[in-house]
């Protein structure tokens, strides 16, 4: 079940990461994650 929700929220962190990286760092790479 969590395997599942992992790769449910990798989808969303990854479309999630794109927008917070643009949003808050544009010079940051778009491969890098918006968390730090």
């Amino acid at each position: 079940m969590i395997k599942v929700l992992r790769k449910q929220a990798r989808k969303a962190a990854r479309r999630f990461d794109a927008w917070t990286v643009e949003a808050f760092n544009p010079v940051y790479p778009h491969r890098h994650s918006g968390r730090r």
